[in-house]
């Protein structure tokens, strides 16, 4: 998401925070199109998408996480199409 985000121009980048520009990616939404999910979805059935571990993400788990990934593109394309707007947010 963080490629995604610097793609899209560092949308919603707090400029206040931080006047350089030079802010991590961290508490920042990124809003999905349907060309997201798309691309999205590729790079989990490819197996693009990085490993995470650590004390907040346990051990790897990939077919879990690939499941969970395929439900939340599902249910995000289900909301794009209800008219609503679909956005990833992160903290840590």
């Amino acid at each position: 998401m963080e490629n995604l985000w610097e793609k899209k121009g560092r949308q919603n980048q707090n400029a206040d925070s931080d006047p350089m520009g030079l802010s991590d990616f961290n508490c920042v939404p990124v809003e999905l199109t349907h060309e997201d999910l798309n691309n999205l979805e590729q790079d989990v059935m490819d197996g693009e998408l990085p490993s995470t571990a650590g004390f907040f993400f346990g051990s790897d788990s990939d077919e879990y996480y690939q499941r969970q990934d395929l439900e939340f593109i599902k249910k995000a394309r289900e909301a794009l199409d209800a008219g609503l707007t679909v956005v990833y947010d992160s903290w840590w």
